[in-house]
């Protein structure tokens, strides 16, 4: 998952619209915008708030500052920022959020 995450080849909503799998392409926990990765995970109402409680819990809260344009890019430069012992524990957490 997280490889296809890196690309961009998940099937969310808007790739399956596209591919005429399904006629609706809103996001399936907020209904407010178009479901891609990138507003499942930084820009959904709901993600948002999942990610606040995880880093919050963590200490990490100040890595969710910036509004980045994509996940890919958030988690490079979050990552690059990070000390070198909490790496892992870093790319573990944003794995298994998302």
């Amino acid at each position: 998952f997280g490889w296809l995450l890196l690309l961009d080849r998940c099937w969310c909503s808007n790739r399956m619209e596209r591919h005429g799998i399904i006629d609706d392409d809103e996001c399936s926990l907020c209904n407010q915008e178009e479901e891609t990765m990138n507003h499942l995970l930084l820009h959904c109402p709901y993600s948002k708030e999942v990610w606040w409680r995880a880093f919050q819990a963590l200490g990490m809260e100040s890595l969710l500052l910036a509004t980045p344009s994509s996940w890919t890019n958030w988690w490079l430069l979050s990552r690059h920022d990070m000390p070198k012992d909490k790496k892992k524990l870093f790319d573990s957490v944003c794995l298994l959020i998302a």
